[in-house]
């Protein structure tokens, strides 16, 4: 029988710690290294969101959104540092902690470590996760779910 090691990890205590300017700087490398241009969400009780190779390839009743549009919507509220309260302008920094920007800024930056650990070898050796100079992705089965993270793997089991 396989001998397998598992680690779950919960990142919650990242959104406390999450700086937009990251978060911008993570979108800018995704977007350099991928050729995605659009996004579908459906519009049920359960939103999905799926990417797609153009904006007719949506399933009837997808709301479609350019990548660019989206990013620019995300830079324009987490730079806007101005908000009306009452009567007072008060000057705001970074973003709320808890937020939906704060959980929308988390999993941009969980989702490009991801991408990083998935496809870049080079990277991870610099990190110290070399085998036999196999990569990781073939090491370690990661899933992730917002910031919830599983790793198994049979290859780098304790014996």
């Amino acid at each position: 029988m396989h001998k397998t090691t598992t680690l779950t990890a919960d990142a919650g205590q990242m959104y406390e710690a999450v700086h937009f300017t990251h978060a911008i700087v993570c979108i800018q490398k995704m977007m350099d290294c991928t050729n995605v241009k659009w996004v579908a969400v459906s519009r049920g009780k359960k939103r999905l969101v799926r990417t797609i190779p153009h904006k007719y390839a949506a399933k009837p009743g997808w709301h479609v959104f350019s990548v660019i549009d989206l990013v620019q919507a995300f830079v324009l509220a987490v730079t806007s540092i101005k908000a009306r309260c009452g009567d007072q302008m008060v000057a705001t920094d970074g973003v709320p902690t808890g937020g939906m920007l704060s959980k929308i800024a988390t999993s941009i930056i969980l989702g490009w470590a991801e991408h990083v650990v998935c496809t870049d070898i080079y990277k991870m050796r610099e990190l110290g996760v070399d085998i036999a100079g196999i990569p990781f992705n073939e090491l370690i089965c990661c899933l992730r779910y917002v910031d919830d993270v599983l790793f198994i793997s049979h290859m780098l089991c304790k014996s």
